[in-house]
């Protein structure tokens, strides 16, 4: 059995299996979900404020009394991405457990055309990947102050073979969590360069120009993942380089997936050694 996994973490919510040939295939997403479909707040959810931490803290600090209105807005959907959270994380913990239990030892992770998301959800994916506690977050990195200390392992830690799936489409907290997995050696990666880096600008914000009246949205802050020695600029390089044509395109044909399940397939003697340095890890090409 060869599990394949598939995390977006800021998509429409969505749980769902299917089957990939002899192997187990996951699809996961996460994000505050649309007006249709977003939970109607609760009891329940809104005790799930606190589980909110930095976000709600960011929150309260912008939106004051003038702003009675806003304020329940922004209550109802932190409240409604932590109950997502939740759900993302109770998914990641019972489908790490029964891999556990039932010995799973190779593990596809396709992270393709995920643009990023909550930080506590990839924390949560991270912890089930490493063997030994390590930072999510950079020290300098602002917020989350939880997540620039030591994150432990998950006690259903996976710790076999794991082959990452990755494209131009990764983006925010997607770059952070392969550049982690790439910098703890941990995972062969296949596809094309991450478009996004350990370094991520946002905490964005709404401006409007004086005269032309013309509104923009910036970034002010930049987040690190707790990594060194990769090249700044540059996303996750794979370990094996895989390009989708056109023809693929037309012929529903997924040449990255083909790769990883031969990849998977291959005697873990036969394949290349993991990158041992830092160098090795991001570089021009």
């Amino acid at each position: 059995m060869i599990p394949s996994l598939r995390f977006n973490f800021c998509r429409a919510a969505h749980f769902s299996a299917c089957t990939l040939a002899s192997a187990l295939a996951l699809s996961v997403g996460f994000a505050a979900p649309s007006a249709e479909s977003r939970p109607q707040p609760t009891p329940e959810i809104r005790l799930s404020l606190a589980d909110a931490r930095a976000d709600f803290d960011q929150l309260a600090a912008i939106v004051t009394d003038k702003h009675p209105k806003l304020f329940a807005h922004q209550a109802e959907l932190t409240a409604t991405i932590a109950y997502e959270r939740r759900r993302f994380q109770s998914f990641v913990k019972d489908f790490f457990a029964e891999a556990h239990a039932r010995g799973v030892a190779r593990l596809i992770l396709d992270l393709r055309d995920n643009n990023g998301g909550d930080p506590y959800c990839a924390a949560t994916l991270f912890a089930h990947l490493i063997d030994r506690p390590a930072p999510y977050f950079a020290p300098d990195s602002p917020y989350y102050p939880d997540l620039r200390q030591p994150q432990n392992p998950a006690p259903d830690r996976f710790s076999g073979r794991l082959f990452v799936m990755i494209n131009g489409g990764g983006f925010s907290s997607t770059g952070y969590l392969c550049a982690l997995l790439k910098y703890h050696r941990r995972g062969i990666f296949i596809g094309e360069e991450t478009g996004g880096s350990y370094a991520c600008t946002d905490a964005s914000e709404t401006t409007t120009l004086e005269h032309s009246k013309i509104r923009f949205r910036h970034s002010t802050l930049v987040f690190k993942a707790a990594v060194s020695g990769m090249t700044p600029g540059r996303g996750t390089l794979p370990d094996h380089t895989v390009v989708a044509s056109i023809d693929d395109a037309v012929q529903e044909r997924d040449p990255s997936m083909a790769r990883a399940i031969e990849l998977v397939q291959t005697p873990a003697a036969a394949l290349p050694a993991i990158a041992s340095t830092t160098a090795d890890l991001v570089s021009h090409p």
